[in-house]
């Protein structure tokens, strides 16, 4: 019976670890200048690139789209950086998780997101957890420069459509001792999650959160970008992720610090 049990262990293990699939980003549009980074290495994104987690991707005079996943398309705009901790799928659920350091990114998740799937951007302010949604997250750098095209879009989260669950990051106790938060003189306002549900706004700046109705003129300008940004066709995408298309692809190494990281390039 042990020996069964074992075995039974074994093979449910082969079967998960065949099941967790690593998917990946592909880069459906570029303009200007964009970089993707692993390492110590830079060099430039061009269109039908595709990258896997543990990269960032830099815009500097210049702006990019990503399709995550068959679902998932994302922009960001120009002077901005964002890291790809996680993508990974089965045929059940998806985790993916990005990391906003700066910058502004637009993201339409065109399908809920079922079971344990997840879908977080992490910003250094907060974390924001969707399920289907059209949405823009917004990280002013901390020496803030004006550049051309730059509007006055406060650090913070946007919700044109769907539901957004944000958890601040940078909550402190209202009252401290020694090093050491007083519980019942804790500020409950900084540390609950807030939903940020169709047509409202978080804003954060110097530990204030501030919730409210979605400002029009930022509305407007999420419209403009959201319209234009068009995800491939699914048979498509699963091509790039299966490395069906053999004959257009090559592949680059770099070096990351630690072992040689293999960069897929496709062609159509």
């Amino acid at each position: 019976m042990k020996k069964f049990l074992v075995l039974l262990s074994f093979f449910l293990s082969i079967t998960i670890g065949l099941n967790a699939q690593k998917t990946i980003a592909v880069t459906t549009f570029v303009q200007g200048e964009v970089f993707y980074k692993i390492g110590t290495r830079e060099q430039k994104v061009y269109k039908n690139q595709t990258f896997q987690e543990n990269g960032i991707i830099i815009t500097k005079k210049g702006k990019i789209d990503l399709q995550i996943s068959s679902s998932n398309i994302i922009r960001l705009s120009e002077n901005t950086s964002l890291f790809l901790k996680e993508l990974s799928e089965n045929s059940d659920e998806q985790k993916i998780e990005l990391v906003l350091n700066v910058g502004k990114l637009y993201a339409n998740i065109t399908k809920k997101l079922k079971g344990n799937s997840s879908f977080k951007i992490s910003t250094p302010t907060a974390v924001a957890g969707v399920r289907g949604t059209e949405f823009l997250v917004n990280e002013e750098p901390k020496s803030k420069e004006k550049t051309a095209g730059d509007t006055d879009i406060p650090t913070g989260f946007f919700v044109k459509k769907g539901e957004v669950e944000l958890k601040v990051e940078s909550a402190k106790c209202k009252y401290e001792i020694f090093g050491l938060c007083l519980n019942f003189w804790r500020d409950e306002t900084k540390v609950k999650p807030y939903v940020v549900k169709e047509g409202q706004q978080v804003t954060l700046k110097k530990n204030k959160v501030t919730q409210g109705r979605l400002n029009l003129q930022i509305k407007q300008n999420m419209e403009k970008e959201l319209e234009t940004m068009k995800l491939m066709d699914s048979r498509q995408f699963n091509c790039y992720k299966r490395r069906m298309c053999q004959s257009r692809v090559y592949v680059r190494y770099y070096w990351n610090g630690y072992c040689y990281y293999p960069v897929y390039y496709y062609r159509y």
